[in-house]
């Protein structure tokens, strides 16, 4: 970020060289670099969201394929400290089942009306719908959100995860 390699810094305790190795993949991935010594336009993008920098990438890549007020929701569901449901799934008919999907579960119950309707915790879904306000405004929109029960666009946030860092991919196995 400031055109200087981390290895030429004067640290007290320099990184070792595979933490180095592995945070410049990462980097790589996002393609937050230019050459090997700056920051992209998209990598100061990605350090200036108000999230952990695999979550900016996501709502970057999102935008570009229009689906970020989806991709904001499941963000901010991500992003909690804490477990949003209460308890494990263990009704067949539980709509979180029924999706087969847990990024459709999660973005379902930020857009549920009441937490006591998908046996949610209130503390983790409050967290999770100011994390969603703050990602509205950080994006230019209003901080209130779709609206309850509103469709979620599964294709396009596939897409949009795939576009911003294709090791996310991940391919189902029968139990």
């Amino acid at each position: 970020a400031f055109g200087v390699r981390v290895e030429e810094l004067p640290l007290l305790d320099a990184p070792r060289p595979y933490a180095l190795a592995s945070a410049r993949a990462e980097l790589e991935a996002w393609r937050a670099l230019e050459g090997d010594r700056a920051l992209s336009e998209r990598g100061v993008r990605l350090f200036t969201l108000p999230v952990a920098p695999l979550h900016a990438a996501l709502l970057t890549s999102a935008r570009a394929h229009d689906c970020l007020e989806d991709m904001i929701d499941l963000v901010a569901a991500l992003s909690l400290s804490r477990p949003l449901f209460l308890a494990p799934i263990e009704d067949e008919r539980d709509d979180r089942k029924r999706t087969g999907c847990d990024a459709t579960a999660l973005v379902r119950a930020l857009r549920s009306e009441r937490a006591d309707d998908q046996a949610l915790s209130r503390a983790a879904l409050d967290e999770a719908r100011a994390t969603r306000a703050r990602l509205r405004r950080a994006e230019g929109l209003d901080g209130r959100g779709p609206p309850t029960g509103s469709p979620f666009a599964r294709d396009a946030i596939v897409r949009a995860t795939l576009g911003a860092d294709a090791r996310l991919a991940h391919r189902a196995r029968r139990r």
